[in-house]
């Protein structure tokens, strides 16, 4: 089993490839830890529905994450500061993260991935 990390930094999009991405890699044993920076916390945000007609809604893939052994999903907790939003807001998994957390978790991976 290897370790992937993916590191998103861009704000949700219509097509959640990298968290489908994730999803696919947790389904054939790959300890994968997403960490979500800049307006890539959007991703986070319980409350969201689809980005497009027939689309999948980044919250019910986000949901799904825990059921997949996705458990390692971080944040920076200064672009939570920054756009202002509170833990309430986010999903209960998801954690704030220090660089030098996010740098660990990147050191640690056999694979990076960003997106």
């Amino acid at each position: 089993m290897s370790k992937v990390c993916i590191v998103i930094d861009t704000p949700a999009t219509p097509d959640p490839e990298a968290i489908e991405l994730a999803l696919a890699l947790a389904t054939f044993d790959h300890e994968v830890t997403l960490i979500f920076t800049g307006a890539a916390i959007g991703w986070l945000i319980k409350q969201q529905g689809p980005r497009k007609v027939s689309g999948k809604t980044p919250s019910s893939l986000i949901k799904a994450l825990p059921m997949y052994d996705c458990d390692q999903v971080f944040y920076r907790q200064e672009d939570a500061e920054q756009y202002g939003l509170s833990d309430d807001l986010l999903f209960p998994f998801a954690q704030a993260a220090t660089d030098a957390d996010i740098s660990t978790c990147i050191q640690q991976a056999n694979h990076c991935l960003r997106f």
